[in-house]
């Protein structure tokens, strides 16, 4: 990474942010060819644009919820926040 990145805060701490990033890049990975999000940036950009997406997506999701406490309902809410960002 390079050193934009560095400055970077992480509304929830680590675990929280690398445990968001996973599943966003699961839900951008499995839906490759359903997105047309994920197909238009992979397309122009490449790796790389699809990286910077799920850094995006992962920021975003974390800031909205910073500070929030989840009763079991974590990945329900971040797969429909996926869904929604990917247009399906």
């Amino acid at each position: 990474m390079g050193t934009a990145n560095s400055q970077i805060k992480l509304p929830n701490g680590v675990t929280s942010c690398l445990e968001t990033h996973f599943v966003i890049v699961e839900c951008i990975t499995l839906n490759l060819e359903k997105s047309e999000v994920c197909k238009e940036i992979q397309e122009q950009e490449g790796h790389p644009g699809l990286y910077a997406l799920a850094l995006e997506l992962t920021l975003e999701f974390e800031k909205r919820h910073k500070g929030r406490e989840w009763d079991g309902e974590w990945l329900e809410v971040l797969w429909e926040f996926c869904d929604k960002k990917l247009g399906l």
